[in-house]
Formats: C-alpha cells, structure tokens, sequence
C-alpha cells in the first residue's frame, strides 16, 4: 500500500562522514525521493525533537529517544550485527528493523585467507628481508606450512562465516562451525555445531575465526575459563567484532607462548594505547578494522538503504529484515 502522507526520516547518523567516499549522499537522497523529508539529527536534543513525528530513523535511536516517537514505522541499521540496549523497546514494538548484511562478505572472507597465508608463508619476514637486499633461501627451509589438511574452526557459520568455509574447503581445510540457529548438521564443506559445543571446536581448531556478530549469546563466548582449551600451535583471528573473545585473557596466553599468535581486525577499544604489547609482538597482525573495506562496501551498504526507503514509499515489503531479538 502506497504511503498518502508525507513522509519524515530522522537521519541519527551523518551518512557523508559514515560513507566519506561518496559524495554528498544527503543530497542525495533529497534529489532522488523529493517528497521525503529527511532531518539530520546528530545530537540527543535535535533527535528528541525530531523522534516525535518521524516515520523512520537512519540509525538504531537510543531507549530514551524512541520512547518518544509516536508514528515510527522502520529503522534501519547500516551496518550488520548490532547489540541493543537491555530492554530496548522496538524488540517488543511493530518498528521494522532493517540492516545491510552481506555487502562486506566477500572482503572479510578474502582477508582472513590474506593474512592465514602471510603468516604460513613468512611473508613478513620476506619482506624484510627485501628491504635489506637480502636473498637467503635456506632460512626458509621446511618452515613454510601448509593449510591444507589443517583445522578451520568459525566461531558464527552465517553469510561471512560460509564465505569463509568455501574458501578454506578450496584450500583443503578441514572445517568446522559454530551457530546459534542451527542444529548439528554436517555438508560436503563443513561440519556445523550448535554454539555450546565451543570448547570441542576450540580443542581441536588450527586455525579460530570470529565470524560471529556481538550479541548477549555470543559475548565473552572465548573467556578466561575455556580459552586455555584453544591449542598451543593455533591462531586465532578476531574478525567480526571485539568482546566475544575475552581481550586481556588472549593478550596473556600469547605473552605466555600458549598461542601461536592472533590477527586482530577489530579491537576492544577501537584503538591501542601507545603501552600495548600487541604493538611489537611478533606473531600478531594489527589491522584498523579493514577487513570488508573493499571499493564496493559504501555503494552496496548505501543501495540497500535507498531500495528500503523506495520500498517504504511504495509499501512493499522490506529487503534485510534484521531480527531484533538476535541481533542481527
């Protein structure tokens, strides 16, 4: 059914500064739906003015500001996973609850593969070894390890954690997976288990991959009981989000020598203070949270967007309906 009265989104978040390498996307969106009134709301005071009369947010509101809506309709998330506040009300309200998965799958999947393959390939070491004019093959010999035949554990078998399994499967791994909606199952690439069989999959992982979007059920998952079960030769590679494995717990078993080493992609604080021993450790790799920033993310995650506000006008129904109680 056609919307037949003006339409209002509230935009919580700066789209230019959360998409910088498009253009002016506000603009944007004022060419392209021209009796749609977009209102940028960036601080609590402007959003609970806005919130009242707004039939859709751009950005998940805070408890407090949705509370005070009266006609809101739809929110849409522009990321994937997303942790609510306790007791947020649009679990238990008709608001649609829209995301953008998928858009950053095949980026994330390409990056864990990048760096498992720089680290069994010494890439590091060859580099420098460049650097410095150097060309010795013999330092080298019989240490370059295979994936093949090694134990891939995926802590979150969804969109990113299948891309993840197809490739490894590609490279002769042995797969194994952890997910919250499904039952023990096992296919021609993986065998999937229920997320409490996480210390089985951490006993016998080569290689732990944090797939997994951060919600009540899969915070601190990795915590400082189970993490000593994660063997002595294994890696492990934070991917989707921090806080569901315990930080300070890894942090240790590396310092101790109990683990290989780690990639961290994404971090508990977002940044590292100068002080962090991750900063000179030899088997860890650092990266900003880049893994899905491939030159199509922006563009995808934006048309998931502009296609559910041009549903949202037309009535039909809503691509990426994000479930609201799992977070994702």
């Amino acid at each position: 059914m056609l919307q037949d009265q003006p339409i209002k989104i509230l935009l919580n978040d700066n789209l230019n500064e959360l998409w910088p390498t498009k253009q002016d996307l506000i603009n944007e969106l004022h060419h392209e739906f021209p009796n749609v009134t977009f209102k940028q709301g960036y601080t609590e005071s402007e959003q609970q003015i806005h919130i009242v009369d707004a039939d859709a947010t751009f950005g998940i509101p805070t408890a407090k500001i949705f509370a005070l809506n009266k006609k809101l309709k739809w929110v849409h998330h522009p990321m994937s996973g997303f942790e609510l506040e306790q007791n947020h009300p649009i679990v238990l309200s008709k608001v649609i609850l829209t995301n953008a998965p998928n858009a950053h799958v095949v980026p994330m999947a390409e990056y864990v593969f990048a760096t498992m393959l720089s680290i069994t390939h010494r890439l590091d070491e060859h580099f420098k070894d460049q650097r410095e004019k150097k060309l010795d093959p013999t330092k080298y010999l019989s240490s370059i390890k295979d994936l093949n035949g090694q134990n891939l554990g995926i802590i979150g078998y969804g969109e990113v954690g299948k891309a993840i399994a197809r490739r490894g499967y590609g490279f002769g791994m042995n797969i194994f997976g952890l997910s919250r909606t499904k039952p023990l199952c096992k296919s021609e690439i993986a065998t999937v288990w229920p997320s409490d069989h996480i210390e089985k999959l951490l006993k016998i992982s080569d290689w732990i991959v944090i797939a997994a979007p951060l919600t009540r059920h899969t915070r601190d998952l990795i915590n400082t009981h189970n993490i000593h079960m994660i063997r002595k030769n294994a890696h492990v590679i934070v991917l989707s989000r921090p806080h569901i494995i315990n930080e300070d717990a890894l942090i240790t078993e590396l310092r101790k020598g109990n683990l290989a080493g780690a990639v961290f992609d994404n971090l508990e604080n977002k940044w590292l203070s100068d002080s962090s021993p991750l900063w000179t450790m030899d088997n860890v790799i650092i990266t900003p949270h880049t893994s899905s920033m491939s030159s199509n993310l922006e563009k995808d995650r934006f048309d998931i967007y502009r296609t559910n506000i041009r549903r949202f006008i037309t009535g039909e129904k809503f691509i990426r309906v994000a479930n609201k109680t799992l977070g994702y």
